[in-house]
C-alpha cells in the first residue's frame, strides 16, 4: 500500500515466514536404526499496532460524516508538525474513534519462532529375543516470542458548529479531559 508522506511510521503490513523440515534416517547397525526430525517455523511481522480484524472493526465502525480523517493546516497551523487528526468531543472527551489515527500512529513489529526436534531410536533383537523390537523417542519443543510496540498519542481536531467540512482546519482551542490529548475546534473563517 502506498505510504502517507505525513505519516512517522512504515506501518504496512509485512509478514516473512520462513519454514525449515529435515527428516534424516540413519542406520547404526545391522538391527539398529536412528531416525532425526526437525521442523521449525520463524515469523517477522511489521504493521499497526492493531491487527487487521481490530482496525477493519474500527473502519466499518467509524463515521463518515462527523470528522475528516485528517485536515490540511491552515496559515494559523502551518508551523505544525503533526497531523491533524480530526474527531469530535463532548464534555471535554473524545466521541469517536478515528480508524486512520489509530493506523498510522505507531507499528507493531513482532519475531516469532517454534521449533520442534525428535530422535527416535529403534533396535530389533535376534535369536533368543527374536521378534522383540525396542524404540526410544525423544522430543524437543521450542517456542519463542518478541514484540516491539512505537507509537504517539494522535493531536485532534474537530469542526466547529456551522463550519463547512473542509479539509482546512481552523484555529480555537478547546481543553479535554483525556491525558496526552489536545483538541483543537475548526470554526468558519469569516
Amino acid at each position: 500500500m502506498k505510504e502517507d508522506s505525513r505519516n512517522n511510521f512504515d506501518n504496512n503490513i509485512k509478514l516473512n515466514r520462513f519454514q525449515l523440515r529435515s527428516n534424516v534416517d540413519i542406520k547404526l547397525t545391522r538391527r539398529t536404526k536412528a531416525v532425526i526430525r526437525f521442523y521449525g517455523t520463524f515469523d517477522e511481522r511489521t504493521g499497526p499496532k492493531k491487527e487487521g480484524s481490530e482496525m477493519f472493526s474500527a473502519a466499518r465502525n467509524a463515521t463518515p460524516v462527523m470528522f475528516l480523517p485528517f485536515y490540511e493546516p491552515d496559515e494559523e497551523h502551518s508551523h505544525t508538525t503533526h497531523t491533524l487528526f480530526g474527531n469530535q468531543t463532548q464534555d471535554g472527551k473524545l466521541v469517536y474513534t478515528n480508524p486512520y489515527a489509530e493506523m498510522v500512529s505507531g507499528f507493531k513489529k513482532s519475531s516469532s519462532s517454534m521449533m520442534t526436534s525428535q530422535v527416535e531410536l529403534t533396535h530389533t533383537f535376534e535369536n533368543a529375543l527374536e521378534g522383540l523390537v525396542l524404540s526410544g523417542i525423544f522430543n524437543l519443543k521450542r517456542d519463542s516470542y518478541y514484540d516491539l510496540q512505537r507509537g504517539f498519542v494522535p493531536f485532534y481536531y474537530a469542526p466547529s458548529p456551522g463550519c463547512p467540512m473542509t479539509n482546512t482546519a481552523c484555529s480555537r482551542s478547546i481543553p479535554t479531559t483525556e491525558p496526552n490529548t489536545s483538541i483543537l475546534t475548526v470554526e468558519k473563517n469569516t
